[in-house]
């Protein structure tokens, strides 16, 4: 591999690597392979499994005790596909609101660092729903129990939809703490 700007051989090495391009200041992966060039020093890390990597950051942030920071604010909302707007709308709050908490001028308020955690979640259960359901129907013909799975996934589905229909009435009405008290580490 050249390296871009010195047009030099790149020489394969073993490194600790800031990765900034996930958006967190503070995640450093340790011995990764990279290329560094001999000349300018540049290091291009490899970094392979991108998706589950991001998927084992975003787990790990979900399960901290402290309130999420802006930039792990961000992370998650990347993560799942949102927009601010999306979901300044899924909590009930203005978009301008959703900035100040990213921006850091303002630091999320635990009810709401939970309710984002908690929208993480669901999206992930979701997003496993789809992509169990057509393997599901098409092994049900051969396996008479994967009916009860099969309705398990159907009936979660269901209840996650409506619980993100109640997220979304929820935002006339003050946050209720039992609605958002969920045991993450459950889900891990």
């Amino acid at each position: 591999m050249l390296c871009y700007d010195c047009k030099v051989k790149m020489r394969k090495i073993k490194t600790n690597y800031r990765y900034k391009e996930s958006g967190l200041n503070n995640l450093i992966l340790k011995g990764i392979p990279a290329y560094k060039c001999p000349k300018c020093n540049q290091i291009n890390p490899i970094i392979k499994n991108i998706k589950e990597l991001h998927q084992f950051v975003a787990q790990r942030l979900i399960n901290k005790k402290s309130v999420l920071s802006g930039q792990e604010l961000i992370f998650l909302r990347k993560e799942i596909g949102l927009k601010a707007k999306e979901l300044a709308e899924k909590l009930g709050v203005h978009k301008v609101t959703i900035s100040r908490w990213e921006n850091e001028k303002e630091q999320i308020s635990f009810p709401y660092d939970s309710l984002v955690k908690f929208i993480y979640v669901t999206q992930r259960i979701k997003e496993k729903c789809i992509m169990v359901r057509p393997d599901i129907e098409k092994l049900l013909p051969k396996i008479p129990e994967i009916t009860q799975l099969q309705d398990f996934i159907k009936n979660s589905c269901s209840f996650l939809e409506k619980t993100e229909m109640d997220i979304k009435g929820i935002k006339h009405r003050p946050i209720q703490h039992k609605l958002i008290s969920v045991p993450f580490d459950a889900f891990s």
